[in-house]
């Protein structure tokens, strides 16, 4: 239906909005602010989690935090 293909459409931009996401010039916590924004919108768009799922999603979000840090933090 076309609802379900708006949210595909919405679910990309925000996973592609997460791909470019780095912290730069923010504060540690303005950038993780940012990503968990992103998150929480990509969430909010997918259909109910799994026990399984839920974790891995966490987990995602994890990785995407330390990967996306400025390099002072390495």
């Amino acid at each position: 239906t076309y609802s379900h293909d708006k949210n595909v459409s919405k679910i990309l931009q925000v996973e592609e909005e997460l791909l470019k996401l780095q912290q730069g010039d923010l504060e540690l916590s303005q950038y993780f602010a940012s990503v968990k924004a992103a998150y929480e919108r990509l969430k909010a768009l997918q259909p109910p989690y799994q026990a399984c799922y839920k974790t891995h999603f966490e987990q995602t979000m994890v990785a995407k935090c330390l990967a996306g840090l400025s390099s002072k933090y390495e």
